[in-house]
């Protein structure tokens, strides 16, 4: 689309355009890319490790609160013993 038909300016256009955008370096893409190589995500185990990662926080988060205000933190704690 150019941007005069859109009544944007030409760098606004450039701003939205998604290609461009993406093709932006900065230091969050370098640090990202220096941890995880690409591709990393897509994965089919990363994503099942993921999901069973995500699944096994919200259940300790979960049970976690609820020793705590039942007053059982001192029982949990000899279980995990």
């Amino acid at each position: 689309m150019i941007a005069a038909e859109s009544g944007v300016d030409a760098q606004t256009a450039l701003a939205r355009d998604p290609v461009h955008v993406a093709s932006v370096p900065d230091a969050h893409g370098y640090l990202f890319t220096a941890i995880f190589e690409p591709g990393f995500f897509t994965s089919e185990p990363v994503h099942t490790a993921m999901i069973i990662g995500g699944g096994a926080a919200v259940v300790c988060g979960v049970v976690g609160v609820f020793t705590v205000i039942r007053g059982q933190s001192f029982a949990g704690h000899a279980l995990a013993m």
